[in-house]
């Protein structure tokens, strides 16, 4: 007998396999919104403030064993909310394994029945969530959309516990920055304060110890006292004079109360149900998903948004490409912000420019690339379009299209920004800049800006190789294969006709065109340069075969012969990037071009900041068995005679077609199991879901405006009410 769906999944068992699917529900704080102006209606979207994501409880997990995230608030509450329809969002995490977190969220504001009278309505932000060890994004949207009816129509009952936590708090002169109420209960964060940067102490908790010396009825702020006139005294007793330091931590104890979903309630049976039949369909067609997947031609998200934000601009896009391969460092960061916001230097915008803070200190030359805007859902595909368009080559440094900035606090978020020493590709909310900008960081020149909303790009002014060129307008000259990838990419990016297949077969071309030393760019220059890197190259390639010959035939040193391939393989790599640098870079300072001729470029000083980054040094390294046929395909493409626009074209195709009748499959098999929830468990029957719309990015500059002026207020902002009146046209939590 075939089992069903539903007995394929285990709730009390978590799997590791293809999928290692978790499905999450998060619960935040019942907020009660500003009543809105007599004549006016309520506004459409609404702010959510900073501290929203230390309030939220994840409610319900499943599979039971399974375990999401702590830092998964912050990834499942956008800035800006929808009142009226689900806001959505899309991000990867990385696990203490190095593993790659691929989710999707989607969050609702519930109405709660306990407004009063004469003031704003009052709503639960609510959020799912579900996380995948591949980055099957449309999948899990339309999964979560599914089951969005079973937390958005109901009233989900919970049950609150509670747990004991330590944290470590930092005071400066300034104090904790906590108000507190009777019991020790913290009632608010005060903004900008110590605790609000940390974000380790949220509105409800009760401190019980402070520094291992429990309270038992004494105010906090008493025991804070009481700690400094001890320390006077011993230091009088001393015969010093006791001086107060400017900063200092403490360890506290405190009691966390949080919500989960009563496990006797017929909500929990419902949402187990659900999530034990739809997780079950999607593992039956795991086989589909993992060919997918795997496909060297499949994209995890369209890369036309790339394009799109630097308005079809293709030799902008050329020079991010090259900046990503050779490893400088790119940055994409706000626009129209408030004027108290930020500042950029003066090379980055004309002078009629608001005057900013620099954001970005000077680091050591690692790869860094950072995207950065003031509306999140468009990071993710962004970030995913760029490192699809390194294929084959894999970026695998510190990948983290989606950063809140709710998620770190100044200090942290300087350090992973300003002065990581790794490389890395970070797509992060405009408020993380605005943290980092307080504290005063310096933005480096070596950074390559685009900036998505002014569809405008800041080259590298100072980049780590002289090979690189300063100037979008030198990029072709100078980098004779990106050249020809611009005039390739020319006629099919416009914003009448963006042919994704044929963009998608050009960059394989022009990274073929670099890996594929024997038919490539650097065989096909008649530059001479590249004439005696070809030659040198060739001599370091016959050296190596006599020695890995010579060592073979050595009946002592054979059995070592392994051993001594890889390292004369990696040896070869590092080799490589030496000869185009020395030879080529050489020949292009030696050459003058006369009167009325334009400069001649040798591709190998290019290239040797290609072979010298990370991502070709890993495929260098990679043995050639273990690249799929594809693969080998794409690199010789030449040799094989193979036209990659028509081979992508028909295989995009295929992919389309499975990919199209997989959501068909699961959305007819999701409508089914609600039915059977809403039948067995009287959840109301699903409602007619629809994309979010876009909000345009004036509108939400405008409310994370007011936002931030809540925020900045001097009345701390308490989540439970009592906040300062915003601005007209905003509509944040009160």
């Amino acid at each position: 007998m075939s089992q069903t769906a539903s007995e394929i999944v285990d709730p009390d068992k978590v799997e590791d396999g293809f999928l290692s699917l978790t499905f999450g529900l998060l619960h935040g704080p019942i907020v009660q919104f500003a009543a809105p102006p007599p004549g006016q209606s309520q506004a459409s979207v609404i702010a959510m403030p900073q501290q929203l994501p230390l309030s939220v409880d994840p409610v319900f997990v499943f599979p039971k064993e399974a375990s999401l995230p702590d830092s998964i608030a912050h990834f499942c509450f956008a800035p800006v909310l929808k009142l009226h329809e689900p806001s959505e969002l899309t991000f990867t995490l990385t696990d203490s394994k190095g593993n790659e977190l691929h989710g999707v969220s989607l969050q609702v504001l519930v109405p709660h029945p306990s407004s009063t009278k004469g003031s704003g309505p009052k709503h639960r932000p609510v959020a799912i969530c579900m996380i995948s060890g591949r980055p099957i994004f449309k999948v899990l949207s339309q999964l979560l959309r599914s089951l969005l009816p079973l937390v958005q129509h109901a009233k989900v009952p919970t049950t609150k516990r509670t747990r004991e936590l330590k944290v470590r708090v930092s005071r400066n002169q300034y104090g904790l920055g906590l108000v507190m109420g009777q019991n020790n209960v913290v009632m608010s964060v005060e903004a900008g304060s110590m605790a609000a940067k940390e974000r380790q102490v949220r509105p409800g908790d009760q401190i019980t110890a402070l520094d291992g010396e429990p309270l038992n009825g004494l105010k906090f702020s008493d025991a804070l006292q009481r700690q400094q006139a001890a320390k006077e005294q011993a230091a009088k007793d001393a015969g010093k004079v006791y001086k107060a330091p400017s900063s200092s931590q403490h360890f506290i104890l405190m009691t966390r109360t949080y919500e989960v979903v009563d496990e006797a309630a017929v909500h929990h049976d419902a949402l187990l149900h659900a999530c034990r039949t739809t997780f079950g369909l999607l593992r039956q067609r795991e086989q589909d998903l993992k060919w997918l997947v795997e496909n060297p031609f499949w994209l995890p998200s369209p890369i036309e948004p790339l394009f799109k934000a630097m308005d079809y601009n293709v030799t902008e896009i050329a020079y991010l490409i090259a900046a990503c391969l050779t490893d400088q460092k790119v940055a994409i960061p706000p626009a129209r912000l408030p004027p108290s916001a930020l500042s950029y230097p003066p090379p980055l915008y004309p002078s009629s420019a608001p005057r900013m803070a620099p954001l970005i200190s000077p680091s050591d030359g690692a790869s860094q690339v950072l995207l950065i805007s003031s509306e999140p859902d468009t990071l993710l595909p962004a970030s995913n379009a760029l490192r699809a368009l390194l294929a084959p080559l894999i970026f695998s440094s510190t990948y983290i299209p989606y950063l809140p900035a709710t998620l770190l606090a100044s200090s942290d978020a300087q350090t992973l920004i300003s002065d990581s020493t790794s490389p890395y590709l970070i797509g992060t909310h405009v408020g993380t800049t605005q943290t980092i900008a307080a504290d005063g960081a310096a933005l480096s020149t070596e950074i390559v800006i685009a900036d998505f909303d002014r569809t405008e790009l800041r080259p590298c002014l100072a980049p780590s190789s002289p090979f690189f060129p300063t100037s979008v307008s030198q990029l072709a000259s100078s980098c004779p294969p990106v050249g020809a990838l611009i005039r390739k990419l020319g006629p099919l990016c416009t914003k009448e006709r963006f042919d994704e297949a044929a963009v998608q077969a050009a960059c394989l071309e022009f990274l073929a065109g670099i890996l594929n030393l024997k038919e490539g760019s650097l065989s096909d220059s008649v530059h001479p340069a590249d004439a005696a890197a070809r030659a040198t190259w060739a001599l370091l390639l016959d050296f190596e075969e006599d020695v890995r010959k010579r060592c073979e035939r050595d009946k002592v040193v054979a059995p070592h012969a392994p051993l001594l391939k890889e390292k004369l393989k990696e040896g070869l790599g590092a080799a490589l990037e030496g000869v185009c640098a020395k030879i080529g870079g050489a020949a292009a300072h030696a050459h003058r071009p006369g009167i009325g001729q334009a400069p001649k470029q040798p591709c190998a000083p290019f290239l040797s900041l290609i072979y010298a980054s990370r991502a070709f040094r890993q495929w260098w390294l990679t043995e050639k068995s273990e690249a799929s046929q594809e693969e080998q395909m794409i690199i010789k493409y030449r040799e094989f005679d193979l036209n990659l626009t028509d081979h992508v074209a028909d295989h995009r195709r295929a992919l389309h077609l499975v990919e199209k009748t997989l959501l068909e499959a699961l959305d007819e098999a999701s409508s089914r199991a609600l039915a059977e929830a809403t039948a067995k468990f009287g959840i109301p029957a699903l409602a007619a879901s629809t994309p979010p719309k876009p909000v345009s990015t004036d509108a939400l500059v405008s409310l994370m405006t007011a936002a931030d002026a809540a925020h900045t207020a001097a009345t701390p902002t308490v989540l439970t009410g009592g906040a300062k009146q915003p601005p007209a046209g905003a509509s944040p939590m009160s």
